[in-house]
């Protein structure tokens, strides 16, 4: 089976472990743009952020970007329409809810929320007094305006046009939280709504040294920050702000998406689907792997007028051929043989072209029809089990569904790591004839996968630290509750409780396989290789 249709893993380790170790924090779904008019956007619109119960989020904030428009691919944004940020905001003081969300919802100026019918709501509110950091309407949630970064405008509604990047950070260059716990926003600080994020127009967020084009104000310090999850899509060839194209959505040439849920979290690409490009100048299509943002989110338009009993996807093809939604690849589908372009959305497609089973390619999605946008709660999908939205798994370092050998490792090789390491870095301007404007800087080493696993191996003991408190760093005592979770015998492949050459060379004669149920596949990953040897090696003629 594979590891996300079936999510559930009991674990026990004593008490060691606290409840709710599989500490994260990542952007699970966004409601960007809300079919209908009128107020709609107001009491629909909504981010929510998907961690573990009662973490405390100060220090974090999220914000999206816009990217602006180049629809004639000149790499000039179009007159006005260029970069900005379009809304920032802090999370600082706030906690995941006791459901395992917080959600940043839009309010009007009545003070309505369809969102806010959702969420938990807070006893202790005080209606008379606004919504607030300090006095929240809701234990899940808290108001676009409640926690709007300071500007000199208002917080609004998510622009629907061009580029959307939506950036989780927890650094932020001129930010920083005082002895009270308090927000401090020093000279110079720009992760706030309204400021041009990329003066020159590369795709890349400024570090203040950037030469503006032609109509752009002077560059501001916004990198070096911390990310700690990200997502893009780009639409009428504006930028996407995201530290990998691999976590930009493919395939919005032809819409924005209304919005954008989270099915699947990956360390890396799992290089499961596959996309086809049109070549300029009428040379055909070139086939590409997906990337990982691909194979993570379901995105698309959603269905007007139901709300607010569900809010669900459109399926099929718009007037112009394109499809309303989009979902991670269906690797049980046949493959595409080469015969013709698969991508049955655009004028240069062949929408008869049908996967035969000759080749290796897969194109098809999954069916996600009847999966639905629910605010502060998993939208699994309502009759197949496989379509489980994604959760954190106590341990699961590469986010495989499973606690293997493999985990233990990653883990070992982060001892002492802390979420504030850095590590040196240099900034390319991209532009070879003037390597002088280069330079050396001091970025944030744990981001977006590599960020999670760190904190949540720093959290599978909580008292380690001095005085009892968690220690920032990963210590042994994280590395043995680990271990403790796996089986006594790492390396055994036939159960006698030794690891010996019988078990070396079930490894060897599997080696290079691939396959579901390989014997020494200890890592689950569907084949076996150095990293499944290197685990009899170690634990080879060891006690059990």
């Amino acid at each position: 089976m594979h590891p996300y249709k079936s999510l559930a893993l009991a674990l026990c380790a004593g008490a060691a472990l606290s409840a709710g170790a599989d500490a994260q924090v990542v952007l699970n779904e966004v409601f960007e743009n809300p079919p209908g008019s009128g107020s709609i956007d107001e009491v629909w619109e909504f981010i929510e952020i998907y961690g573990e119960p009662g973490m405390d989020l100060t220090g974090y904030a999220v914000a999206l970007i816009k990217g602006g428009r180049d629809v004639n691919g000149d790499n000039l944004p179009d007159g006005t329409a260029r970069p900005e940020i379009d809304e920032a905001f802090t999370l600082d003081g706030l906690q995941i809810g006791p459901n395992g969300f917080l959600v940043i919802v839009g309010v009007n100026p009545f003070g309505e929320s369809q969102v806010g019918n959702f969420l938990t709501p807070n006893p202790s509110y005080n209606p008379g007094q606004p919504d607030s950091l300090t006095n929240r309407r809701w234990l899940d949630g808290i108001s676009k305006q409640a926690a709007h970064i300071p500007t000199s405008d208002t917080s609004g509604n998510f622009s629907d046009d061009g580029s959307s990047s939506y950036v989780l950070v927890r650094k932020r260059p001129n930010h920083s939280i005082n002895g009270s716990g308090q927000n401090v926003y020093g000279p110079g600080y720009v992760w706030r709504k309204e400021p041009n994020p990329d003066v020159n127009f590369d795709g890349k967020l400024d570090f203040g040294v950037e030469t503006p084009t032609p109509g752009s104000p002077t560059a501001r310090v916004l990198d070096p920050y911390q990310m700690v999850d990200d997502v893009a899509w780009s639409n009428s060839g504006g930028k996407e702000y995201v530290r990998s194209s691999q976590q930009e959505i493919s395939e919005t040439d032809g819409f924005n998406p209304d919005a954008i849920s989270r099915l699947r979290y990956y360390a890396e690409n799992p290089m499961r689907g596959h996309r086809s490009r049109t070549i300029s100048g009428g040379g055909g299509f070139e086939i590409l792997p997906t990337r990982t943002a691909d194979e993570s989110w379901i995105y698309g338009e959603l269905v007007e007028g139901q709300f607010p009993a569900s809010l669900a996807y459109s399926t099929g093809v718009d007037a112009e051929g394109f499809k309303q939604v989009k979902a991670p690849t269906d690797i049980e589908a046949l493959p595409y043989d080469g015969a013709c372009d698969p991508e049955p959305d655009g004028a240069a497609s062949n929408p008869g072209c049908a996967p035969s089973g000759a080749g290796a390619f897969y194109f098809t999605d999954l069916n996600v029809s009847g999966f639905r946008v629910t605010p502060a709660g998993f939208n699994d999908h309502p009759s197949d089990t496989s379509l489980a939205q994604f959760r954190f798994v106590t341990a699961d370092f590469d986010f495989d569904g499973q606690v293997t050998s493999a985990d233990l490792s990653l883990i070992e090789s982060r001892l002492s790591a802390t979420l504030d390491d850095t590590v040196a870095a240099t900034w390319d301007n991209n532009t070879p004839a003037n390597p002088n404007d280069d330079f050396a800087y001091t970025a944030w080493k744990w981001q977006g996968a590599e960020f999670q696993q760190v904190l949540m191996m720093r959290n599978m003991v909580r008292n380690d630290g001095a005085g009892g408190a968690n220690s920032p760093n990963v210590t042994q005592q994280d590395i043995d509750a680990v271990a403790a979770l796996l089986p006594n015998c790492p390396g055994d492949t036939n159960g006698d409780n030794v690891v010996d050459f019988a078990d070396l060379n079930t490894v060897l004669g599997a080696f290079n396989q691939t396959g579901p149920g390989l014997p020494g596949d200890f890592d689950n990953d569907n084949d076996v290789d150095f990293g499944d040897l290197n685990v009899v090696l170690s634990g080879f003629n060891q006690p059990c």
